[in-house]
């Protein structure tokens, strides 16, 4: 745990969900951990609070607009691009830490392998650093 005091202007404030100290929080503090943890179901619920009200509204409003759907569409396809593409740079990384191992590899070699993008080439490419004696090996093989 970091006690460091920075002086910069912020305050952060923990709050819980799970708190047991209703009494000694102000009702709307209460209404609104309420409603950040709720299920779906529950969340639609009269909370009897303006503000979460207003939160409430503010969700159905982005769950019935088109717009924002397609928002979310295209930020979904993004990370799933982005978490796909990860897993590729995972594997090329490993390919290279192998081969590595065993000798230096060739800058171009090194190029080629970080921008393959078929995941069943580099599952075989990798399959095949792990096999390797020779960087020469490999690469006839490859």
């Amino acid at each position: 745990m970091n006690n460091e005091i920075v002086d910069d202007g912020n305050i952060t404030v923990f709050l819980s969900t799970k708190g047991t100290n209703i009494g000694e929080v102000p009702k709307e503090l209460v209404k609104f951990l309420d409603f950040v943890g709720a299920d779906l179901d529950k969340s639609t619920e009269n909370f009897d609070d303006d503000f979460v009200k207003s939160l409430q509204n503010s969700v159905a409003s982005i769950k019935n607009s088109r717009e924002m759907e397609e928002r979310f569409m295209l930020l979904e396809l993004m990370l799933q691009d982005e978490r796909r593409d990860g897993k590729l740079e995972g594997k090329a990384e490993a390919i290279i830490n192998l081969l590595e191992e065993i000798d230096v590899i060739p800058e171009k070699i090194k190029k080629t392998i970080m921008s393959e993008k078929n995941p069943d080439k580099l599952d075989g490419w990798l399959k095949l650093a792990a096999k390797a004696n020779s960087i020469e090996q490999f690469l006839s093989k490859m």
